[in-house]
């Protein structure tokens, strides 16, 4: 790797400004940063150079945005992706490796979490849920329906015998198109 200078970041952040594509890391970029900057706050604690330090206060400036950008970057193309293989951390740094592979499960979760409340197996709070079932007999033809979980139920005929979710059950009763089984 390089080794870390402000016409090195400036060199970054024209490639992190130019497109929409990572500018590709070396994986240790940031621990070149972190002796980057503490070697130069350190040189200008001991002896005051007025150029030096405006070029170091631009450094870190330039380092914030290098930053910035590349952390927006790394969160669109999590949030693009539906799994995570390994081949999407190319070309980041160690740390960014790490944020990259952390959102992405973060997301991965979220989305269960959603699929779980379209489904009703648990409810915003995150509480697992117990769908109640009824066992029904129809007393007339039931064509094939989505219920309220988004499956699909049926068809059923006259006579037949299924177990329902609760809500899906009171529907047909309600209808007079099934009776509770057993009555």
């Amino acid at each position: 790797m390089d080794v870390v200078d402000y016409s090195l970041l400036r060199r970054i952040q024209a490639k992190e400004r130019s497109g929409a594509e990572l500018a590709v890391l070396p994986e240790e970029f940031f621990s070149g940063v972190r002796d980057f900057v503490r070697g130069r706050g350190e040189k200008l604690e001991k002896t005051f150079d007025l150029s030096e330090a405006r070029e170091f206060e631009n450094s870190l400036k330039t380092l914030r945005d290098i930053s910035d950008r590349r952390t927006h970057k790394i969160l669109l193309k999590a949030l693009r992706l539906k799994k995570y293989s390994g081949e999407e951390t190319v070309g980041l740094a160690l740390e960014e490796k790490k944020l990259f592979q952390s959102v992405v499960e973060l997301l991965k979760q979220n989305e269960e979490r959603v699929e779980n409340i379209l489904n009703r197996k648990e409810d915003a709070a995150g509480e697992k849920t117990v769908v109640s079932k009824r066992e029904l007999k129809f007393v007339a033809d039931v064509p094939c329906f989505v219920g309220l979980d988004l499956n699909n139920y049926g068809p059923f005929k006259t006579g037949e015998r299924a177990v329902l979710p609760e809500s899906e059950a009171e529907l047909l009763l309600k209808k007079r198109m099934a009776e509770t089984a057993g009555e």
